[in-house]
């Protein structure tokens, strides 16, 4: 479809939200399950904030029990759309609670840490094809980790993501990319990162969406690590959408679950 080609007739809100097949429709553009190869229209704004958990458990060799709990409250993403194809975004996660316990058989204890305005994410996103219509799209992001908060180095990634749409109208993406990472002997570990999602809508504006994760590093003792996610979404508007769901473990040293709540405006 070119940029010239008829766009589809204006639709009116139901009791369900808008647009029927609303991930298809909405101008909203998330990353949730793999990244999206799409910008959003130029001169807008979109503001994402939400709540995320992970929670992870785990035995010893010695017999101890660990936890780990991650609360992120007010996740947010700024994203400003520079032309029809480059988007760049910011992501500030504004709170973070970290709890850390353990338990034998005799003791059991924890403790905790508050940490205000985490390290600072920056990334530019381009479109190569499909920004207007179409069943292929393909993109190009380009990330740097700002060490504002825990991290103690800067850490810079490069991904591709490509998404088709099938004739039933589901919304299949692939994302592959890695991450450099500095190591304490002063040199880079890349760790890779392959994603694959689809999205399907359900009934007015509520679409489901499934996802796999699979991560390796090439840092020493780490495992390679896998994940699956479910979630749903809901569009109010079609600049509007609201996203539950969550990822589970199923190898690696990836949390147990992660349950994340997200809403998303756009401008």
């Amino acid at each position: 479809m070119s940029a010239s080609a008829t766009p589809p007739p204006p639709q009116t809100p139901t009791l369900l939200g808008y647009y029927p097949g609303s991930t298809a429709n909405s101008s909203v553009v998330n990353d949730f399950g793999a990244f999206s190869p799409n910008t959003i229209k130029a001169g807008s704004f979109q503001f994402q904030t939400g709540v995320d958990l992970s929670y992870r458990e785990w035995d010893t060799r010695f017999g101890v029990q660990r936890t780990s709990r991650q609360w992120t409250l007010g996740d947010t993403w700024v994203t400003y759309g520079v032309t029809k194809d480059l988007e760049f975004q910011a992501g500030i996660p504004l709170w973070q609670l970290n709890r850390d316990g353990f338990r034998t058989d005799l003791l059991k204890d924890h403790q905790s840490d508050t940490t205000f305005g985490n390290n600072v994410t920056l990334r530019g996103r381009y479109n190569l094809w499909g920004n207007d219509g179409g069943r292929t799209s393909l993109g190009l992001l380009g990330t740097v980790v700002l060490p504002t908060g825990s991290c103690d180095s800067y850490e810079y990634g490069l991904a591709a993501a490509f998404s088709y749409r099938t004739t039933c109208n589901a919304d299949m993406r692939f994302s592959t990319g890695f991450m450099l990472m500095e190591n304490r002997d002063n040199g880079w570990n890349p760790a890779y990162d392959n994603r694959l999602s689809i999205s399907h809508s359900i009934i007015g504006g509520l679409s489901g969406l499934v996802a796999f994760d699979a991560r390796i590093s090439t840092e020493r003792r780490t495992e390679w690590s896998t994940s699956v996610e479910a979630g749903l979404f809901y569009n109010f508007t079609p600049v509007d959408q609201l996203f539950g769901g969550s990822s589970f473990h199923t190898s690696g040293r990836t949390p147990d679950f992660g349950p994340t709540v997200s809403y998303i405006h756009q401008f």
